[in-house]
């Protein structure tokens, strides 16, 4: 209610039909809450998983985080499997969103910031479209990497760590 969002349901705010339905309005009213402020810095877990991988013994990072702070703490890139993507870019939904759309630029979110903290739709430059950041909305599909990978590394992990998380999320 603080927020003034106009839901139904608190789910339609990572659903992609309402976010291309209002062109972002009720997300970016809320999306400064969990946007990564600058200076945001890993917590002893991501050193953790850090220190795991500098002495060789990390297969692989599957995060439902949408933060980045694998990254920040210095994970190989490639051992970092973001199963519902991340807010460190967007892309441009162009004029009509989704299959519509015909700009597809992309962008570091970290360049949506102003507007984000401001409660502002961020739109595109160079055709006016809506920015949406890199993460996985309800309604789209989960990026084919996590399903090849995990089939993958199911045979070859030695040990599994579930770390932080409640296992609530669908389909991880």
């Amino acid at each position: 209610q603080r927020l003034g969002l106009e839901l139904n349901d608190p789910q339609e705010l990572f659903d992609i039909h309402c976010f291309d339905d209002d062109e972002g309005v009720n997300f970016y009213k809320f999306a400064h809450v969990l946007w990564p402020r600058p200076g945001i810095q890993p917590s002893p877990t991501h050193r953790f998983l850090s220190a795991l991988d500098r002495a060789g013994r990390l297969l692989r990072v599957y995060t439902q985080n949408i933060d980045g702070l694998e990254r920040a703490a210095k994970v190989t890139s490639s051992k970092i499997i973001e199963c519902h993507g991340s807010l460190l870019t967007a892309k441009c939904r162009g004029k009509g969103g989704g299959k519509k759309s015909k700009c597809r630029a992309v962008c570091k979110a970290a360049d949506l910031f102003q507007d984000v903290a401001a409660h502002r739709v961020p739109r595109c430059q160079k055709c006016g479209g809506v920015w949406k950041p890199d993460v996985t909305f309800f309604g789209e599909p989960l990026v084919e990497k996590v399903g090849k990978t995990l089939e993958k590394d199911r045979g070859t992990a030695d040990a599994l760590l579930v770390i932080g998380t409640s296992l609530q999320v669908a389909p991880i």
